[in-house]
């Protein structure tokens, strides 16, 4: 026991530490996985998660902050394997009706990248519009952020466009607006039996509910997710939340959402109609980029489509009165956690090595 105290010295992990943000082992020093965890630090590895502290594997730590944690309630295909409706009182898809469910399971879709070690660098919900009689996916330019540098794009991601239950296509990066964190995003190939949202020609509705959409990600079959809430009481951005999204365009809802619906749509409960797009900052409220602010990007796109002055991709930039220049779009990430422990060698004890 001694010996294993000196060795979390050693690795600058004190013993009563259940958290592990931003953790990495001193210079110098190798992470060592156990062999009977080899496999899930392959997947991890595969996923681009970062792999544990020592012994957290053997202290049954877990990864917190993934694109695989979901929120609100479920919705999935017909025929899907498995039954995973709940007994809610008033579903809040059936809340939204018939018509508006068919349409947004037609419309969000899952958006991820990947660089060229096929390792995933980041995965989001994204919206089919139309631009120009073209199909397209409307989503945040996180998307195509690199991982070492919050405000630099990397138009060479690969980005992968996912519909269930087995739609899987190639997307390319067509235009983006780093302020405002947009980016668009063209498909390769065809989608069939899809239902793209011109929210060009969208009313905007008076009421205050809203349900912000999302969609897990491919290895989590894609099912759709939705999150009730409103925007009455907080039209504008909070700054007492510690928010680091500096957008003064942002607004906020009371929907409770996860870091995979970074780019999915806010929609009007009554009809469906689009609000805007979400974003994610473990504030406790969702953050979110209003319809017009959007148009504004959108329409300065649509006039270089009609040029055909889009390859390679775009940067845009529109002209604000009210957003800050060089805002920095900070997107939390993932970290170990040890739930209910106080020390980390608890568990341990009265065990023996293999």
């Amino acid at each position: 026991m001694e010996l294993l105290h000196e060795r979390l010295q050693q690795f600058e992990i004190p013993s009563n530490t259940t958290q592990f943000r931003e953790y990495s082992l001193p210079q110098g020093a190798s992470c060592v996985v156990p062999s009977g965890f080899k496999v899930r630090s392959k997947m991890l590895d595969s996923l681009g998660y970062p792999l544990p502290p020592p012994l957290v594997f053997e202290c049954n730590g877990r990864l917190v902050g993934t694109f695989e944690e979901r929120f609100g309630e479920v919705h999935c295909w017909k025929g899907y394997r498995f039954d995973i409706y709940a007994n809610y009182e008033k579903p809040l898809w059936k809340q939204l009706g018939k018509k508006v469910v068919e349409r947004v399971c037609r419309s969000a879709v899952s958006v991820a990248s990947f660089n060229g070690n096929h390792t995933r660098c980041f995965a989001c919900t994204g919206l089919l519009i139309t631009i120009e009689d073209r199909m397209f996916v409307l989503t945040s330019a996180s998307l195509v952020r690199t991982g070492d540098a919050e405000d630099n794009i990397d138009p060479d991601l690969m980005i992968n466009v996912f519909l269930p239950p087995e739609q899987s296509v190639v997307g390319k990066l067509e235009f983006y607006h780093q302020d405002y964190n947009i980016a668009v995003v063209g498909i390769v190939d065809n989608l069939t039996d899809v239902c793209p949202q011109d929210i060009f020609g969208v009313t905007k509705s008076s009421k205050s509910d809203v349900v912000a959409i999302g969609r897990t990600t491919r290895e989590n079959d894609g099912l759709l997710m939705a999150s009730k809430g409103n925007t009455k009481c907080i039209s504008t951005r909070n700054r007492d939340l510690g928010s680091k999204l500096d957008c003064k365009d942002l607004k906020l809802s009371t929907c409770q959402i996860k870091k995979v619906g970074i780019g999915g749509p806010l929609i009007c409960l009554d009809d469906g109609s689009f609000v805007g797009m979400n974003f994610y900052d473990e504030s406790g409220t969702t953050p979110y980029l209003p319809r017009s602010s959007i148009l504004k990007v959108l329409k300065r796109g649509r006039s270089l489509l009609s040029q055909g002055k889009l390859l390679p991709p775009i940067m845009l930039d529109t002209k604000r009165s009210n957003a800050t220049l060089n805002v920095r779009w900070h997107v939390p990430k993932p970290y170990w956690f040890l739930a209910g422990q106080v020390d980390v060698l608890g568990q341990l004890v009265g065990k023996v090595p293999m």
